[in-house]
């Protein structure tokens, strides 16, 4: 397995954990829109980051090439419907959606996140040369609902989509 992380406070924090709890996991400090291996992977996963990466057309592209032939390249996303934080819904009492279609920069506290709508993603996913296999948009467990309303809202509106499409 061959972990890939760009910013060195998270790598360096994997490799030291690798150190102490071995799992065999080789860290590659290096961003995944300039990533070239050699190697071929039955599987990349890209959790929760290709909509904090500038160039994310090119990250697909790189994903699915680091695919050997039937390969598995699993996503998430912050859903793209649902861009603000769902602590936000509390003061609204209901789920905003200022402009989908667009894309645009999100400033945050350490990097920016970048909106686009969810059809640029699974276009560039397809043209990179994958079928599209499953969209989940799983919701939060109704247990941690008691936790508030930005929990409650988030029980009834998915905060996060998962996409797995085979090379």
């Amino acid at each position: 397995m061959t972990g890939v992380e760009p910013a060195e406070p998270w790598y360096r924090r994997a490799v030291e954990r690798e150190a102490r709890e071995p799992l065999g996991i080789a860290y590659l400090q290096a961003d995944l829109s300039t990533l070239e291996l050699a190697d071929r992977f039955n599987a990349v996963v890209a959790n929760m980051v290709l909509m904090d990466i500038p160039d994310y057309a090119t990250a697909i592209t790189r994903s699915v090439a680091l695919l050997a032939p039937g390969g598995d390249f699993v996503f998430s996303l912050v859903h793209p419907c649902f861009e603000e934080a769902s602590i936000a819904w509390a003061e609204y009492a209901y789920v905003a959606v200022p402009e989908y279609l667009a894309e645009y920069t999100i400033p945050q506290t350490f990097a920016a996140r970048f909106h686009r709508p969810l059809s640029h993603y699974l276009n560039y996913v397809i043209d990179a040369g994958c079928t599209l296999r499953r969209i989940l948009e799983p919701r939060l467990d109704p247990a941690w609902a008691c936790l508030g309303p930005a929990y409650e809202r988030s029980v009834h509106v998915p905060t996060v989509v998962v996409h797995a499409t085979r090379a």
